[in-house]
């Protein structure tokens, strides 16, 4: 039985039954010519009524144009001369999709100029002259939660990702807004936990799990990422476009296996391997390589940049991203393979992060908030290959890219596996809860994935194995470019790729990858991979082995990292962030 089997409602056949007999019947009658003519003439009316609708589309336009001049002409801070500039300014956000009225738009116009006035008054004055853009808005505004209209809609900027939706406004409706807000009056209701100590001792379906208490009740921006949405997704807002043509070579892998959306274990913690840099900007890199510096690395160089990821972990990850960016990528030569592993190395400390799953619901609920965080950094990594292709730092931003691909594709996965659940417990009478503020995470899930389900549908994928193996072909995609570049990167993207088929359970296509790597690359993962090829004769268990091996390297030091997040104040700062 395939996992997703159940994910799509079979089309009822009955009507195209009765249709075709009806027709076979009656294809001599002179009746098929005045039904077929009837059936035409239909078509041609619905046809008109859609032109006549589609016609309505410039009265909204004007409405917008209405309710712009309107906010400008009654927002006394602004000087005549400014005022065409502020109209290209506002004319330039998107809030396409959603049925506002003119005076909604006024309001939500004369927040934006309000928005613009404070970012131009807080500007230092020895800063240079720079005009405010529609990004630097959005930004203020998605670290103020959004903004409440009179009518009580709320409006919440857009994650920002590559094309228009960097100036999209997203329309929360009143009734989410309310029905968020009241299942989060009682956040820890009907939960049977002991806090001790920093941490949280509570049952779950699977048995007692003890979380530390700031992960456990930390405070998640549940109206953003319901306003996102599936938006989150690349399955829906289309994968961003990273080769110029199609690969010499295509790998396909066979989506029948049940664990495709199956996270590996991974011991008593989940390791999400996330990544990104800032989506505020779309500076270009702008030093030549060849004018770099050259990165010199020592013990005393190690210390320091230990001290500097520690430093700056608290910040969000795509203000962390803007440092690392000015104080490393525009300053040392991106071809560098020292300034490669600093990247990586940069990217695994302070821009992954550590999932502790509970249950279903917990674990769904989570990578949906970690792709909300993260999402802002990716478009910046397609920037960058798109700016330096073929350097060892750009191979490294496309491996990367690639594991949020196979993330993304596990959220998926856990979304269906937590539906039913989510959608039991919210018309429960008495509610048991393992999870802090669980009716509220239950909601955001139930409607994301409703909305998934239909806007899969809609793209015209007939099955949830098509929509994993569109994540793996791009995924995939990725690998193939950074394995043609050779060397280095080549070994690495072989070692990766090799690694996914493993977890798909392609176990002899996963050691005929490990086995194109050359004997320069330096692993010690893959060493002991091949070890145990070579001394167990019994491929059952040396597949075995090698499931050991990968599971202990990927939560290799896993303890270590949750204690340094936990010491920084990781969830503590996330939360402060949230208005």
């Amino acid at each position: 039985m395939e996992l997703f089997s159940d994910f799509f409602v079979p089309s009822d056949e009955k009507f195209h039954t009765k249709l075709k007999t009806y027709f076979q019947e009656r294809r001599s009658s002179f009746s098929l010519a005045v039904y077929i003519s009837l059936f035409l003439h239909s078509v041609v009316f619905a046809i008109f009524c859609f032109s006549a609708l589609s016609s309505s589309h410039p009265e909204s336009k004007f409405s917008s144009q209405r309710a712009i001049s309107k906010a400008i002409s009654e927002e006394p801070d602004l000087s005549s001369g400014q005022d065409a500039g502020m109209t290209d300014l506002l004319k330039g956000f998107d809030i396409s999709g959603y049925n506002l009225s003119e005076d909604e738009k006024t309001q939500l116009y004369k927040k934006l100029i309000t928005s613009y006035t404070l970012l131009k008054d807080k500007k230092p004055k020895d800063e240079l002259p720079r005009e405010i853009t529609r990004e630097d808005i959005l930004d203020f505004l998605r670290h103020k939660g959004g903004f409440n209209l009179e009518s009580g809609k709320k409006i919440i900027p857009a994650v920002p990702t590559r094309g228009k939706q960097g100036t999209k406004l997203n329309v929360l409706p009143k009734s989410s807004i309310r029905e968020l807000r009241s299942l989060q009056r009682f956040p820890s209701e009907d939960m049977n936990f002991l806090v001790s100590r920093g941490n949280v001792r509570v049952n779950s379906p699977t048995g007692t799990k003890i979380v530390p208490s700031q992960y456990f009740f930390r405070k998640s921006p549940y109206e953003q990422i319901l306003a996102q949405g599936v938006r989150l997704f690349y399955i829906v807002e289309g994968f961003p476009d990273i080769a110029e043509k199609t690969p010499a070579e295509i790998h396909y892998v066979d989506t029948s296996s049940e664990n495709l959306f199956q996270a590996a274990t991974r011991g008593g913690f989940q390791v999400v391997l996330l990544s990104g840099l800032s989506g505020s900007s779309d500076h270009r890199l702008s030093s030549m390589l060849e004018d770099r510096e050259e990165l010199l690395v020592g013990p005393a160089f190690e210390e320091h940049f230990s001290r500097y990821c520690d430093e700056f972990l608290a910040l969000p990850e795509e203000q962390q991203f803007l440092y690392f960016r000015e104080n490393y990528l525009e300053k040392y030569d991106l071809n560098s393979e020292e300034l490669a592993r600093l990247t990586g190395k940069f990217i695994h400390r302070n821009l992954n992060n550590i999932i502790i799953p509970v249950s279903e619901v917990s674990s769904a609920f989570d990578y949906l908030e970690e792709l909300y965080f993260n999402k802002p950094l990716e478009h910046q990594f397609v920037k960058l290959w798109e700016d330096y292709p073929d350097t060892n730092v750009g191979a490294q931003v496309l491996l990367t890219l690639a594991s949020h691909y196979d993330f993304e594709r596990r959220a998926i996965g856990y979304l269906h596996k937590a539906y039913d659940e989510a959608k039991r417990y919210l018309t429960r009478k008495y509610r048991v809860s393992e999870v802090y503020n669980k009716k509220t995470k239950c909601y955001v899930i139930k409607k994301i994935f409703e909305q998934l389900d239909r806007e899969v549908k809609n793209r015209g994928y007939a099955s949830m194995d098509e929509v994993s193996q569109k994540y793996i072909e791009k995924q995939i995609e990725l690998y193939d470019l950074v394995i043609a570049m050779g060397g280095e990167p080549g070994n690495h993207g072989l070692y990766d790729l090799g690694c996914l088929y493993w977890d798909l359970g392609f176990r002899g296509m996963a050691i005929d990858t490990w086995g194109q790597i050359d004997d320069s690359y330096k692993s010690e993962a893959l060493d002991s991979i091949k070890e145990a090829l070579a001394w167990l004769e019994d491929p059952e268990s040396a597949h075995t082995l090698i499931d050991n091996i990968l599971n202990w390297y990927a939560t290799k030091g896993v303890n270590q990292r949750l204690k340094r997040l936990l010491d920084l104040g990781k969830w503590k700062a996330r939360g402060k962030a949230l208005r």
